[in-house]
């Protein structure tokens, strides 16, 4: 059974690298490394999160500097910034209780351990991309992906996957299109 699922997950991952070289576009941005953990035994998936789409109307070479500004105005330190594709990643951001200022309750859902949330309790992962894909002739989208997991800081090898309540990747897009309502 485990065989399976690593050689599903490994096959899941060649697929998705062979489309993604037939365009400029990462197709695999919704495609995010996985720890899943039951008892003792860890395994590595890749599992697919849902990419949050946001229509600007500019083009994704437009957007890219308001794109960039919104990044940095989070605080958010990009492990990689590919201006050719548009693309903004940031990988293991840790968190405690809050990202930014907003209370990590708010963006994740964790599950709960002794009456809290896990989000509020644990020592959260953080992982984002962001990519501008063109959308026609003056358009683009703006395609979020956030994943997170969460680990108890007094047994560090028990982790959770946290799921996203949708309110970062909404604060975000609304950061980009305030910057480009400012240029």
């Amino acid at each position: 059974m485990i065989r399976s699922l690593l050689v599903l997950a490994f096959g899941a991952a060649l697929g998705g690298a062979a489309c993604a070289s037939s365009s400029p576009v990462d197709r695999n941005i919704g495609a995010m490394p996985r720890m899943q953990v039951a008892g003792n035994l860890r395994l590595n998936l890749l599992q697919r999160e849902d990419v949050v789409k946001t229509r600007l109307a500019v083009t994704p070479a437009d957007a890219w500097p308001a794109l960039r500004e919104a990044w940095a105005d989070l605080g958010l330190p990009a492990s990689v910034q590919d201006p050719t594709v548009f693309l903004l990643q940031i990988d293991g951001l840790e968190a405690r209780r809050q990202f930014n200022k907003w209370p990590l309750r708010e963006l994740l859902d964790c599950g709960r351990s002794s009456g809290y949330d896990n989000a509020e309790t644990y020592v959260i992962s953080m992982t984002g991309i962001a990519q501008l894909v063109p959308a026609g002739a003056n358009a683009s989208d703006l395609a979020l992906v956030f994943s997170s997991s969460g680990s108890n800081p007094l047994a560090m090898q028990s982790t959770v996957q946290c799921s996203s309540l949708g309110v970062f990747e909404e604060r975000f897009a609304n950061r980009v299109k305030a910057a480009l309502a400012a240029r």
